[in-house]
């Protein structure tokens, strides 16, 4: 089944590629016994998932080593995600709306 996938999984991969915006994130697993994450590029339609023992750019380097030169490329303030090649990044308005609560919080009285 995996070799059988193996054409769409691609054809995904390099539609995300070329889209004009492409959502980016990564959450911990277990991976094999050990920590792991997945990685996760998303457009509106589509979604790239990866299982990596590896949380940093080396990740998204493998898979998507020109970037997103033709995207703009949504995701938190990881440095590993700062880091890809994008036409325009953005910050997930999740993680900015989550920062103005903190901010918020620490100047009530």
């Amino acid at each position: 089944m995996t070799q059988n996938a193996q054409p769409v999984y691609k054809t995904i991969q390099q539609k995300i590629q070329q889209s004009e915006v492409v959502g980016s994130d990564e959450t911990g697993s277990s991976y094999g016994g050990k920590k792991g994450w997945f990685h996760t590029w998303q457009t509106i339609t589509l979604t790239f998932i990866v299982a990596s023992l590896n949380r940093g750019y080396k990740t998204i380097e493998q898979y998507f080593k020109d970037g997103f030169p033709l995207s703009v490329y949504v995701s938190d303030c990881w440095a590993a995600q700062l880091k890809v090649k994008a036409l325009l990044h953005q910050i997930c308005t999740a993680h900015l709306l989550r920062e103005l609560c903190n901010f918020e919080d620490a100047l009530s009285c």
